[in-house]
């Protein structure tokens, strides 16, 4: 069993979105209100810092599509995967150093989209 070091998730919703409550939709949803939401959205996920894409527009690739955000930042915004668990013959601290980040790195940007997307 690996055993990951224990921290504290960011509250992105408090410490970093521009947007920390999206505007309330009340009734049918129209256009310019679906409209207004997204760009709250993307303002959100792109004041949360990022290396990736470039660096440049923060998690913004987390709601936009790639050929979008490849247009905007030129980099792609490659989502961080799951990395495979350490095997035991895995005892190099560079090894486990460098799986340790690749998970925080893959949990980051799950809890940031969670927070986006409002989901507890």
């Amino acid at each position: 069993m690996a055993i990951y070091p224990q921290h504290k998730p960011n509250n992105y919703r408090e410490v970093y979105f521009t947007h920390a409550t999206l505007r309330t939709i009340n009734g049918n949803p129209t256009y310019a209100d679906i409209q207004q939401m997204y760009k709250q959205v993307k303002a959100n996920a792109a004041s949360v810092l990022s290396t990736l894409g470039g660096g440049q527009h923060g998690h913004l690739g987390l709601t936009t599509n790639a050929t979008t955000y490849t247009r905007i930042a030129f980099t792609p915004y490659v989502r961080p995967t799951a990395p495979a668990p350490l095997g035991p013959n895995n005892k190099i601290a560079e090894n486990r150093r460098t799986h340790n980040l690749a998970v925080a790195s893959y949990h980051q940007a799950n809890l940031i989209e969670k927070t986006i997307l409002n989901v507890p």
